[in-house]
């Protein structure tokens, strides 16, 4: 399959095993991948294509057109992984997804008072255990945004996972928080045939015995739970919470909505520069 060239920097491509995702993007690139060209020329490359500097020198009609990837259970039909994107809820590496949104619904529906927790265990494919599992003192934001610890006191503390709040240095060593993560016992586990590897276990036990335990496939924005048009306009306000007015918000919204029938951007543009600006 032939990647899309990603100009920002901020933004990789990985594969794991047999799905392909953006991961959420940040200042600095990623570890490992510090610039978008190169990660797609490892990302071609798993593929077995051409360098894409090579593809790139290419004449167009030299150049290999996209191919899709037959997958399992399709009856041996073409699927597109584009088909398979994964739309992320939280700022976070993927690994962590699926323990976060299962203690969102923990936290929904029980009432759990965080300082009266006595451990918090979280069962994870094998290679998430090191991958974002090890984690629990971040120092920067990627560290923070690597950290399942992290990201679960993050939530019983604030409420809710911010991505302002992986950037803020006080939040890193909010004591709170770090709490939290020193309770969490991150572990392999068997992942259910047919569920994605990025499903999780999580057991919340209370001091007073009680416990509380969800497993969770996948996560919300994975093509098993896909993000409705809904949850995507919910992240934007959010998102935007406190940097640009409700108006303006709903504004931009709006003019993304009538893109497929407009004939300039200038009035989208116009929108995000006095959001930017103000």
């Amino acid at each position: 399959m032939r990647f899309p060239y990603v100009r920002s920097k901020s933004e990789r491509f990985s594969q794991v095993g047999d799905e392909i995702r953006r991961v959420f993007a940040h200042p600095g690139g990623t570890t490992g991948h510090r610039n978008a060209p190169s990660a797609r020329h490892v990302a071609e490359q798993a593929r077995g294509l051409p360098p894409c500097a090579a593809l790139d020198r290419r004449r167009p009609a030299e150049r290999r057109r996209p191919t899709p990837h037959r997958r399992k259970g399709t009856g041996g039909r073409h699927r597109w992984h584009v088909l398979d994107t994964i739309f992320r809820f939280y700022p976070a590496v993927a690994t962590v997804h699926s323990p976060l949104d299962a203690v969102r619904h923990l936290r929904e529906q029980h009432d759990i008072n965080w300082p009266q927790i006595k451990r918090i265990r979280v069962g994870l494919v094998d290679y998430a255990v090191g991958h974002g599992g090890s984690t629990t003192r971040p120092t920067d934001p990627i560290s923070a945004q690597f950290s399942l610890a992290f990201g679960v006191g993050l939530q019983f503390v604030t409420g809710r996972n911010a991505p302002q709040d992986y950037f803020d240095p006080q939040k890193w060593t909010d004591p709170d928080i770090l709490r939290i993560g020193d309770l969490i016992e991150p572990y392999a586990m068997p992942i259910p045939v047919g569920d994605p590897d990025l499903s999780s276990q999580v057991e919340i036990t209370m001091r007073d015995g009680r416990s509380f335990a969800r497993y969770q496939a996948g996560f919300r924005g994975h093509p098993v739970a896909p993000a409705t048009r809904a949850d995507i306009e919910a992240k934007f306000r959010d998102n935007v919470t406190g940097v640009i007015t409700e108006q303006a918000a709903e504004a931009i919204l709006q003019a993304v909505a009538a893109l497929d029938t407009s004939t300039d951007v200038l009035p989208l543009t116009a929108l995000l520069g006095a959001g930017a600006a103000g």
